[in-house]
């Protein structure tokens, strides 16, 4: 077995700072888009994530075999595992992801009811600091029903990203998402 050598990594999060408390207005849309359970994950009072932990298990990812290597063989996390965890169904129709950037960035106003600069956008995707900025005021977005589904739906955004479909974007979201989102009751 190859013996790679890390330093401890660092386990960022996957949501929005300064969002540390899911604001209740929006838990029975969370719970009817079935993402109550994945925005409660890094939520839990006492939760602490071990980075020396991490950084083991890390160290036993056999990349080729997606699985980690682990006396007496190799182990995986299976779909089924990632549902039990997230809570998130996993049965049902495949998806798939619109990609025309155009288009996506036209859907924003729309389902998020706020319109970023030009300079907040990178390609296909959206900076999280704007989500952010727009969502650090709550009371803002209590006016009408679709003003809190479209709060839902921004706070929504960087769960998947942070949480489910991890990638290296950094700082971004990708909008691919977004219209998965148009309705809440069909995207669980």
């Amino acid at each position: 077995m190859e013996e790679r050598d890390y330093k401890s990594l660092t386990v960022r999060s996957g949501g929005l700072a300064g969002l540390d408390v899911i604001p209740e207005p929006i838990v029975p849309y969370l719970r009817c888009a079935d993402f109550l359970s994945p925005a409660r994950m890094g939520r839990i009072e006492g939760l602490h994530i071990d980075s020396a932990l991490v950084t083991a298990l890390v160290k036993r990812c056999r990349l080729e075999t997606h699985t980690f290597h682990m006396l007496p063989g190799e182990i995986t996390i299976t779909l089924e595992d990632v549902a039990m965890i997230t809570g998130l169904p996993i049965d049902g129709e495949h998806v798939t992801c619109m990609s025309e950037t155009r288009e996506l960035r036209a859907l924003v106003p729309q389902l998020l009811g706020r319109t970023p600069s030009a300079s907040n956008f990178k390609g296909g995707t959206l900076k999280t600091s704007w989500l952010g900025g727009n969502l650090a005021n709550v009371e803002e977005w209590m006016e009408d029903e679709e003003n809190l589904l479209q709060f839902t739906r921004a706070y929504i955004l960087p769960l998947i990203r942070g949480f489910l479909l991890v990638d290296h974007s950094g700082g971004k979201v990708h909008l691919r998402y977004l219209p998965f989102l148009s309705d809440l009751e069909v995207c669980g």
